[in-house]
């Protein structure tokens, strides 16, 4: 993981080179790395307050494969999860 408290970070922008690379500005992604400041916070910030940039991470070390890998365990999770949800019942009925 590149940023405990993200925000536009490696994953998030491989993930959306995975499924909406239209929106990505890449010449922007390769220059705008900015370090994550929260490790050891107590209070959670706006970006603005931890980030220079408007990121916390490394969306410079993005990929499209990357973003599909995540894509891809993104849906295997929410198939399982509604898998669950279809056969589930009331604990007390």
């Amino acid at each position: 993981m590149d940023a405990e408290d993200w925000h536009a970070h490696r994953a998030e922008t491989a993930l959306m080179l995975a499924i909406a690379p239209e929106l990505v500005d890449l010449t922007a992604a390769k220059v705008a790395d900015d370090p994550d400041r929260t490790a050891g916070l107590v209070f959670r910030y706006a970006v603005g307050q931890v980030s220079q940039t408007g990121v916390t991470g490394r969306p410079s070390e993005a990929t499209v494969e990357l973003g599909e890998r995540l894509w891809a365990d993104v849906v295997a999770a929410a198939r399982e999860v509604v898998a669950r949800a279809r056969v589930e019942r009331p604990p007390l009925g």
